[in-house]
């Protein structure tokens, strides 16, 4: 018979085996997921690096970025808008990236913000805001006057959405039972697409294998990146599935991961990859961004170009947080592309080119 001490000391041996199991594993994908970059990318370009916007700059309210998570491009005014999760706001800079203003405060009010996670700017500049703190959607003018919120279950990190030329602000929220929710401006639900398929019969394992990115093109298509099954679905206006697409080559640190619904069925825990950290629709071409990775796409889901940057450089402290946390912006010319991306360990902007 164990006794107590004998006991204490099992259970000791069996947490530090179970705590040295972990570490290993980890360093063992974020070992593979190195090795494997430069074989992804073998004929992409690597783009130089510089800070577009430094944490040593102090605005007028005597604040400097703390923890910026992500950064858009205003279609209408061409200024920059950066979220801040530390601060708790939007900052709004020139496109020379000059401060201008700040939008928001921390609180649960009217126009406060709570852990902004992501932002979209529609084509009329409108910006809108999901907030992590308040689980709500917060909508401001070009201008950064506020104009509407609302709550909505959607509790999760990767909190990924889109805005339509006609308003619809489309969200992939697997644990109402479909692909794509879309929402009006005011918050009410108008349409819903694409049945949940039950590929693991544990509840929370299929709505986190069901969770994707969505996208609506410009001839009313809608898309969504379906993280844990590995596959994109292309529905209609109708909302009727009109195609799937596979794309494994998405994922840089799970290259050989398996997407068979015998693998995903068996499933005891709900970890899955992510097929990137952010998607970009310009000029119907797609931009994804995976990890250290920028993959060019048409709408066919056929590989253009791939850019890199430097992955030895440390944003993060956890190369996998960069597939929860953080949106970019980019601008792509004619052998010119400039991509902006936050990096959380200096609380700076960086800007990315190839010229």
């Amino acid at each position: 018979m164990i006794n107590k001490k004998n006991k204490k000391r099992v259970l000791i041996a069996i947490s530090l085996f179970i705590m040295v199991f972990l570490l290993s594993n980890n360093y063992y994908n974020n070992t593979n997921y190195y090795n494997n970059i430069d074989n992804n990318v073998k004929n992409g370009q690597y783009l130089k690096s510089d800070v577009f916007i430094s944490s040593d700059v102090i605005f007028d309210n005597k604040e400097s970025l703390n923890q910026p998570i992500g950064i858009r491009e205003n279609p209408v005014t061409s200024e920059y808008v950066v979220a801040d999760y530390g601060n708790n706001c939007l900052y709004i800079f020139s496109h020379n990236g000059k401060y201008i203003k700040k939008v928001g405060r921390e609180g649960q009010g009217p126009g406060d913000l709570l852990r902004p996670r992501y932002l979209f700017i529609d084509i009329y500049g409108n910006i809108y805001v999901y907030e992590g703190g308040n689980l709500r959607i917060s909508i401001f003018s070009k201008e950064g006057k506020f104009i509407n919120s609302f709550r909505i279950n959607i509790n999760n990190q990767l909190c990924r959405f889109y805005v339509s030329e006609n308003k619809e602000i489309i969200f992939s929220m697997p644990q109402r039972g479909y692909y794509i929710t879309i929402y009006d401006i005011k918050g009410n639900i108008i349409k819903e697409i694409g049945k949940l398929v039950i590929i693991n019969k544990d509840e929370i394992i299929n709505q986190s294998l069901s969770l994707g990115i969505p996208i609506k093109t410009s001839d009313d298509n809608y898309y969504i990146f379906i993280n844990g099954l590995g596959i994109i679905n292309k529905y209609n206006e109708k909302g009727e599935k009109i195609n799937a697409y596979s794309y494994p080559e998405a994922i840089n640190g799970y290259l050989n991961y398996d997407f068979s619904e015998s693998k995903l069925s068996k499933l005891k825990y709900a970890s899955v990859p992510v097929l990137g950290a952010d998607i970009i629709l310009r000029n119907n071409l797609i931009y994804i961004f995976d990890y250290y990775i920028i993959k060019k796409l048409n709408m066919e889901m056929k590989l253009l170009d791939t850019f890199q940057i430097d992955p030895k450089t440390k944003l993060y402290n956890d190369p996998e947080a960069l597939s929860m946390y953080v949106f970019f912006e980019l601008n792509d010319s004619v052998n010119n592309i400039e991509f902006f991306l936050p990096a959380l360990n200096s609380s700076e902007i960086l800007k990315y080119y190839n010229k």
